[in-house]
């Protein structure tokens, strides 16, 4: 929203010669702010101010309340507590870590587990060799033998 903008809002119904006479101004100088075809000095737009009650940050930049008696506070909390939803969502925080808990000691046991498999796969393996070695003790030809024996 433009300064134009904000002028012709603060104005509403009233006339632009009548605003421009309670703004101590000329009605088509009124007309070219409105247009932002000009732009007011800073005596303009504090006789404004003054004049009407409109808030300085309102009319200038378009922030905060249009009149200054129109002063927003900050929303009070209805309760004195949390509220409902920041309950539930805390409660299910509380259940997703006991979970993330449980997962992590699984994991762990699973783990170890597999770790007592690997080493009892690599003491199979070893076993497997000797066993080998001993039932080929020449090689290539008692190997042939058991496979076709």
């Amino acid at each position: 929203m433009t300064f134009g903008s904000r002028l012709k809002e603060l104005r509403g119904k009233v006339s632009r010669k009548d605003f421009a006479e309670l703004v101590g101004s000329h009605e088509n100088t009124l007309g070219n702010y409105e247009r932002n075809a000009r732009t007011p000095d800073i005596s303009f737009v504090s006789n404004v101010c003054n004049t009407t009650g409109v808030s300085l940050d309102w009319l200038i930049r378009g922030k905060g309340p249009m009149r200054l008696d129109e002063a927003v506070e900050p929303p009070q909390p209805e309760q004195d507590g949390p509220c409902a939803r920041c309950e539930k969502l805390e409660a299910d925080n509380r259940e997703l870590v006991r979970d993330n808990r449980e997962l992590v000691n699984d994991n762990r046991e699973l783990v170890k587990e597999n770790r007592k498999l690997m080493r009892e796969n690599g003491d199979l393996r070893v076993e497997l060799e000797r066993i080998k070695a001993r039932a080929a003790p020449d090689g290539d030809k008692d190997e042939e033998r058991l496979r076709v024996g």
